[in-house]
């Protein structure tokens, strides 16, 4: 997957393939958004929202295999960065959001570019 950063002053994010809301500052988290994959915040990075029941179970296996390897979870840049950039799937983008004026908010969006097929 592509991973592309964007830096905002707010948490409001719109999908680039539907439009729809993904994140608003006002109404939180669009979940029933068709191009939304899922979706990592940072400060809880083991309790991510995943729909798409085979991003997953990549995820739940890379999640195993680090914690085994380093004892402790995956919760650093790198380390999201490192599985995003793995997991092979052309149609979706990882839009890695950091917001200024909130310490520590980084947020990664899967969104699927191809939602209608």
């Amino acid at each position: 997957m592509q991973l592309t950063e964007l830096t905002l002053s707010n948490l409001n994010l719109y999908s680039p393939s539907t439009g729809e809301v993904i994140c608003h500052e006002d109404s939180g988290y669009n979940e029933d958004a068709i191009s939304l994959m899922g979706y990592w915040i940072q400060e809880i990075a083991d309790q991510p929202f995943i729909k798409n029941p085979t991003l997953k179970k990549e995820w739940e296996a890379f999640f195993t295999r680090f914690e085994t390897e380093h004892d402790i979870f995956p919760s650093g840049e790198d380390d999201l960065d490192n599985f995003f950039k793995q997991y092979n799937n052309p149609d979706w983008l990882v839009l890695k959001v950091k917001t200024f004026g909130m310490p520590g908010d980084t947020a990664w969006f899967i969104v699927n570019m191809e939602p209608h097929n």
